[in-house]
């Protein structure tokens, strides 16, 4: 805040330097002028004066030794530079015999000329036009006029150079104009001061009002910088800015609010999701473990006991060969091995399918489903199954076509077992992706958004995801819906 209020003493320092220089030369040249000015009006009434008293008389007696004294004192006691008296003829009677800083002649023909002032050269000139050697002078001419008759009996010429009066008065010309320029300087100084603390209050008002944490705080701020000597109500457009900061503020803090209550959202769904991931984890794990038992069962109690008959009627068949036994025999044993080893094949081909549909590698995903409803429409009890594919269903690739005969396995397994569905209705189709639709008119399912859903579901779900595809399940009056959309 120092070097705000600092920055703004400153700039106004400068502008304050700026202003009492031009005042110095303001009050320079107005006080040159002004004293040009009393002095021509000084040596008017001076000259004057004395014309009336003493010229007058003089000329008339032609007495003009006392006429140069007159001249001599209206000169000392005026700031005119020269001064003589023509009399009737036009001649020169007396002069001032004043030394002067310029030559100035007297006694030419030019002196008859009309008009007030002139050029050294003879020349008409304007008061205050330069001359020839660089110096303007004001010549006048006061008529002398007879004290009784009041004839014109001469003239008095007098002359006044303004350079020499204002260097004369140079010095008082410089001492008035630094004290203008002392006291401007001066008020400039105390106001840039004043001003500056009026900056720099309001300022730090603002920012102790932005610190402001709670909303009722900043409220009772804004009050109480209402009545601030600095940034109270006098001045509106501090007060407008205030109240822009308060709303401003709130803005900020509804968007924060917004964004605690998104990030409080998504760290439920993220806690949700893995807590599914969690549950779908040790369902995997434990069907997977399930299916290694049931594995290993149909390997122990099937295909171990098909071999170990194999053997035995192997061996039977050596025993009757060495020994001469009759055809009959051996073909029988024969059969009966033959018979083993089908029912053998039959259960191997059961165990591949439900690791993997190899049906799909024959009749393709639409062939694939149409098995497997039919199956389901055979085997279900009070349950009708139907299935509506799209043409172009045929053409995804071995993931695709897995992961949407899994799906269609679950839901149907989930309506059958879970829902108590009794009637389930598939489609496939393609308008631009693969939309997979199953609709039963059973009692629905949890939300995946409880805890307790079922792991069916999750499990769906996460096939459709891992195809980049969406799934969607919800409950309907009729009963439930899933819907899964897979890109083309």
């Amino acid at each position: 805040m120092d070097s705000f209020r600092k920055y703004s003493f400153l700039r106004c320092i400068k502008f304050t330097v700026l202003v009492a220089l031009f005042g110095f030369a303001v009050s320079f040249f107005v006080h040159q002028y002004q004293v040009l000015a009393n002095s021509i009006k000084v040596s008017d009434q001076t000259s004057g004066l004395i014309n009336r008293q003493h010229i007058s008389v003089l000329l008339g007696r032609g007495n003009f030794v006392h006429i140069e004294d007159a001249l001599a004192q209206l000169v000392k006691e005026s700031p005119l530079l020269f001064a003589y008296v023509l009399d009737a003829d036009g001649k020169v009677a007396a002069t001032s015999h004043k030394s002067a800083a310029v030559d100035v002649p007297c006694c030419y023909d030019w002196e008859n000329l009309e008009g007030s002032a002139f050029k050294f050269d003879g020349t008409p000139a304007a008061p205050f036009e330069s001359v020839a050697d660089g110096v303007s002078f004001i010549r006048k001419v006061t008529p002398v006029l007879e004290h009784s008759s009041s004839e014109k009996i001469g003239s008095l010429v007098t002359f006044l150079v303004p350079r020499l009066i204002k260097r004369e008065h140079l010095a008082d010309t410089l001492i008035i104009s630094s004290m203008a320029l002392i006291f401007i300087l001066a008020t400039g100084v105390a106001l840039s001061l004043l001003l500056s603390r009026a900056l720099t209050a309001p300022v730090r008002e603002l920012t102790r009002f932005v610190d402001s944490v709670d909303d009722t705080e900043a409220k009772e701020e804004l009050n109480r910088l209402g009545t601030h000597p600095f940034a109270g109500g006098n001045i509106v457009e501090i007060r407008q800015l205030l109240q822009s900061f308060l709303a401003y503020r709130e803005k900020i803090l509804d968007h924060k609010n917004l964004l605690e209550a998104q990030v409080r959202e998504r760290t439920h769904a993220l806690e949700v999701a893995v807590e599914e991931n969690r549950m779908l984890g040790n369902t995997l794990r434990t069907a997977l473990e399930d299916e290694r038992k049931l594995i290993a069962q149909e390997i122990h109690d099937n295909f171990n006991a098909t071999l170990v008959a194999i053997k035995m009627y192997s061996q039977k068949i050596e025993q009757l060969a060495r020994e001469g036994g009759e055809d009959a025999q051996i073909a029988g044993m024969g059969g009966k091995i033959t018979s083993i080893v089908t029912d053998a094949y039959s259960s191997a081909r059961s165990l591949v399918s439900r690791l993997r549909p190899e049906i799909i590698d024959t009749l393709g995903l639409s062939g694939a489903l149409e098995e497997l409803v039919n199956n389901y429409n055979q085997s279900s009890n009070g349950c009708s199954f139907m299935l509506s594919i799209g043409d172009h269903c045929d053409n995804l690739d071995e993931e695709r076509n897995i992961g949407i005969y899994r799906i269609v396995q679950e839901a149907v397994t989930n309506a059958v077992k879970h829902a108590a569905a009794k009637e389930v209705a598939i489609s496939l189709h393609r308008p631009k992706d693969y939309e997979l639709v199953i609709q039963d008119d059973g009692v629905g399912f949890k939300p995946l958004q409880e805890k307790d859903a079922g792991i069916g579901l999750i499990s769906m779900r996460e096939r459709a995801m891992s195809l980049g595809g969406r799934f969607e399940s919800v409950n309907t009056e009729a009963g439930a819906r899933i819907k899964v959309s897979i890109p083309a």
